[in-house]
């Protein structure tokens, strides 16, 4: 007996928590168990006032009571229970209450109580308990809208914020399907969405959905699908509205398309304007020469200044042309442009104004390739070259060249007309600027040679030589 007695004092002394048996007054007989030493008591130790003097007060008459069922039920009956016990400290530690009636039955014949510390546990649950309403708190007050939809598209879940952009009472919505908001041919691009998120997928899309009473509500929607490593359960969703965002698209659309139109009549317009001051204009020009042949004197000084200013309308014409090859031509698509063939195709062009002008081309070392839209590129050599004849006086030579620094190319057109003083090279590729004191080179093609270099994202200049004329230039990054 007394061997047997040790074994059960050894189990007692290791057991989890406070172990305490009661006798079947429920009196205290003994606490014992690695608890005890936890909560600051020796083992073994007598309360003084007996087991119950340990409870929080709000906790006796329960724990008392419960105890007294436990009794009534007989020998073996179980019964769980909590109540706060005061550590040797003075502060209070919730447990767990496990009592066994063992009344009548060896060696214990009493009630057994296990204590077990469920405070750390508690604590948890009420860490939680509030992370969970941070959490809820966080979504319900969510500036963008959260939508949880069920395989079939039902609404397992949405905070206010969804409701509000839906124009939908919250309850309501939590019994409408998302298939309830969207247009018809929308229908299949919501089970084809719904699809992916089956097969796991997350993505961000935009979606115009349709409110309660028929407004469309556009969205960036970004979806992930609610799994846990198990079957597919719903799809997450997170809803901003860009309806405002969308309506500045459309309206930008909307003028870029006015202004593609405008663009369009304009260039209509300069080309009618080119076309019907030019038919009279080489009337004029034809007559003036024929008259050069036959008449001399006052008369042959009165028919050069009628071929100079005609000469001047030329240009002008000219000038009309490239306005409205500038307004109309289409972007082509960007690529490598080697500059010597681009020359080359562009002097060829030129050639018969040259001639006509008694201007010749003198090609120097052109070289590199540039990445550039090469429309807009030989639009630039055109206009470049255009005003390079202009300028020149008969007889005259235009020079092309290329130079290369610091991984930029510099594409030189020099002409041997008058040179630009110092105030019209400063304002020389401005819109609207006055043109040189000869009248002869073009103040509309520099303007539309900068704006088109500038698209191409290079730069443009003008110089004067000692020797006299002019040199514009542009630069490009080499590809």
């Amino acid at each position: 007996m007394e061997q047997s007695a040790e074994y059960y004092r050894a189990l007692l002394d290791r057991a989890d928590g406070i172990l305490t048996i009661l006798n079947p007054d429920l009196s205290w007989r003994t606490s014992t168990g690695r608890g005890t030493l936890e909560m600051g008591y020796p083992q073994g130790f007598d309360p003084e006032g007996g087991v119950f003097s340990l409870l929080h007060p709000d906790d006796i008459e329960q724990g008392f009571a419960g105890l007294q069922e436990l009794v009534a039920m007989g020998p073996g009956a179980t019964r769980v229970g909590q109540v706060r016990i005061r550590a040797k400290s003075g502060r209070y530690v919730e447990f767990e209450i496990h009592g066994t009636n063992l009344i009548g039955l060896a060696p214990i014949d009493g009630v057994a109580v296990q204590a077990i510390d469920v405070s750390a546990l508690r604590s948890a649950e009420i860490e939680l308990w509030r992370s969970e309403e941070r959490y809820r708190e966080l979504v319900e007050n969510m500036m963008n809208g959260v939508w949880i939809i069920g395989p079939d598209g039902r609404t397992v879940f949405a905070n206010p914020r969804m409701a509000t952009m839906l124009d939908t009472p919250l309850h309501d919505l939590l019994e409408r399907s998302v298939y309830d908001y969207v247009d018809d041919e929308q229908k299949n691009v919501i089970a084809q969405y719904l699809a992916r998120r089956q097969a796991g997928l997350s993505e961000t899309y935009e979606l115009c959905l349709r409110s309660a009473n028929g407004v469309p509500v556009w969205v960036l929607v970004s979806t992930t699908p609610l799994a846990a490593d198990g079957p597919f359960r719903a799809s997450a969703s997170v809803l901003t509205d860009i309806t405002a965002l969308k309506r500045v698209e459309f309206e930008l659309d909307n003028a870029r398309q006015r202004a593609e139109e405008s663009s369009r009549a304009k260039g209509a317009l300069l080309f009618r304007m080119s076309h019907e001051f030019r038919t009279p204009l080489n009337a004029v020009m034809g007559f003036a020469q024929l008259l050069e042949r036959l008449v001399d004197g006052a008369a042959a000084d009165y028919v050069q200044r009628i071929a100079k200013a005609g000469t001047r309308l030329v240009a002008l014409v000219g000038d009309l042309d490239a306005l409205r090859l500038n307004e109309v031509s289409p972007a082509s698509s960007m690529g490598l442009v080697t500059l010597a063939a681009s020359t080359e195709q562009v002097l060829a062009k030129m050639l018969p104004a040259a001639r006509h002008a008694d201007v010749t081309f003198l090609t120097g070392e052109v070289h590199g390739r540039v990445t550039a839209d090469p429309v807009r590129l030989e639009q630039v050599l055109t206009n470049l070259v255009t005003n390079a004849i202009g300028a020149s006086p008969v007889g005259g030579v235009v020079t092309i060249s290329t130079s290369v620094n610091d991984g930029r190319v510099r594409y030189s057109v020099a002409d041997q007309g008058r040179s630009l003083t110092v105030a019209e090279q400063e304002r020389a590729f401005e819109p609207f600027a006055d043109p040189a004191v000869d009248g002869r080179r073009s103040s509309v093609l520099l303007p539309l040679i900068r704006s088109a270099v500038a698209t191409l994202g290079g730069a443009t200049g003008v110089e004067c030589p000692p020797t006299g004329g002019s040199v514009l230039w542009f630069e490009l990054p080499l590809a």
